[in-house]
């Protein structure tokens, strides 16, 4: 038992050091920043969306979506 406390306060407390933005945190958690030709890409395969896809067509949003994902293939 004293084993597993010990364990796991020694996984707790290793985190302490990081901040929550450093880039070791980020990358843990999945969200590493993209380069500015992928933010740029993400932007406008976005608003190319909203235009061919308005509000008043597709009001839950599902062609819109799928007309991202394909846009953005062209970029990966």
């Amino acid at each position: 038992m004293k084993l597993i406390i010990i364990l796991l306060s020694i996984f707790m407390l290793s985190g302490c050091p990081f901040s929550g933005s450093s880039y070791f945190v980020r990358w843990w958690n999945g969200n590493i920043p993209h380069s500015n030709e992928r933010r740029q890409a993400w932007s406008d395969c976005l608003d190319e969306a909203k235009l061919q896809y308005p509000d008043s067509i597709d009001p839950i949003g599902e062609k819109r979506t799928k007309y991202l994902r394909e846009c953005m293939k062209n970029y990966w």
